[in-house]
């Protein structure tokens, strides 16, 4: 009987994810960047199914700590048209807590966020163009340093972005 992969019990369905991101997570097992039992682990795929974490964050974490890192969409080409960003904006900022409103000029997005005890409101201003492209790649200016809801709302904006470039990948 040949010997079969930890990977091999799983699909990308299995885990919740894109095919591109199960094949991102298969390269970085089979690189060594990223042990299987970890990539399989209850709780991970646990993360992955319910959107908490991702395979790229994954995969950077570990390799990070071995100092190689490479990132899977440097070499991508990922071109979004308005329409695209705009529902990209809207969905994250559906999923970010605290969130209040906000406007889409261009590349730019401001965003406005309620305080923890719902008393105050305080803005941001994201700007997502990266050489004339939205890459996902962003620079934030915020007006409370502290805050966790800018880094919530840059990361789904991120991060759905990726996904949205699996799904044109894949067809």
């Amino acid at each position: 009987m040949p010997y079969k992969r930890l990977s091999d019990r799983y699909t990308h369905e299995d885990l919740g994810i894109t095919r591109a991101e199960f094949n991102r997570l298969l390269k970085a097992i089979d690189d060594g960047i990223l042990p299987a039992r970890v990539a399989f682990d209850k709780r991970n795929i646990d993360s992955f199914r319910y959107g908490s974490m991702h395979v790229d964050e994954l995969i950077r974490n570990w390799s990070r700590a071995r100092g190689e890192y490479i990132d899977p969409f440097a070499d991508r080409e990922i071109v979004l048209n308005q329409h695209e960003f705009k529902e990209i904006i809207h969905e994250a900022a559906l999923q970010t807590p605290n969130f209040k409103e906000y406007e889409i000029d261009g590349m730019t997005v401001y965003v406005s966020f309620y305080s923890d005890s719902g008393k105050s409101i305080w803005e941001a201003i994201y700007d997502f163009n990266d050489n004339g492209k939205i890459t996902g790649k962003f620079n934030c200016q915020v007006s409370y340093l502290s805050a966790k809801a800018p880094r919530w709302f840059g990361d789904n904006v991120t991060n759905l972005i990726r996904r949205l470039t699996d799904e044109k990948d894949s067809y």
